[in-house]
């Protein structure tokens, strides 16, 4: 609630802040749309996550505890078995899936600042891992500038580790 947006006015109907959501009282569903957000001095990630989500986790049970805010992760280490130029961490410490009322997958925006040496409409992998070692193709996605910067904006119907 205390930061603006990257792309979105802030009104009453959107909360937007940089803490994590705890689900325990509202049993694994958000009942407002929210905007979770990180910033390491200069870049934002933001993680938009729709009204109406319920989080579950592997066994298909209502995730009822902390959904984090996004952790940009210290890419100076050479993650396991994967070059990368920007790591997150998004949801908590368990893969958690996101769904609507009737239990059909339902998706989340994350958009995450790339270095400036990369070219606004070049295209670059986004890869997802669940323990930082086995890593997986999340989707292909082109280069757009927000404020001036070069961001890349993906959805995902789960929370996990996610890579360039």
């Amino acid at each position: 609630i205390t930061q603006k947006s990257l792309t979105h006015d802030i009104d009453e109907n959107i909360l937007v802040g940089n803490t994590g959501i705890d689900l325990s009282e509202e049993k694994g569903k958000l009942l407002l749309p929210v905007i979770l957000q990180t910033s390491n001095n200069q870049d934002t990630v933001e993680v938009e996550i729709p009204e109406g989500t319920t989080f579950n986790n592997d066994s298909g049970n209502a995730y009822t505890g902390i959904i984090e805010a996004p952790e940009i992760y210290d890419i100076s280490k050479k993650l396991d078995n994967i070059d990368t130029i920007s790591t997150i961490k998004v949801g908590a410490d368990e893969s958690i899936k996101l769904t609507d009322n009737s239990g059909n997958k339902i998706n989340a925006t994350i958009r995450m600042p790339v270095p400036t040496n990369i070219d606004t409409g070049d295209t670059i992998i986004v890869n997802y891992s669940q323990d930082g070692e086995h890593w997986y193709h999340q989707d292909n996605v082109a280069i757009i500038e927000i404020d001036g910067k070069p961001y890349v904006s993906f959805q995902t119907d789960h929370f996990t580790i996610f890579s360039l």
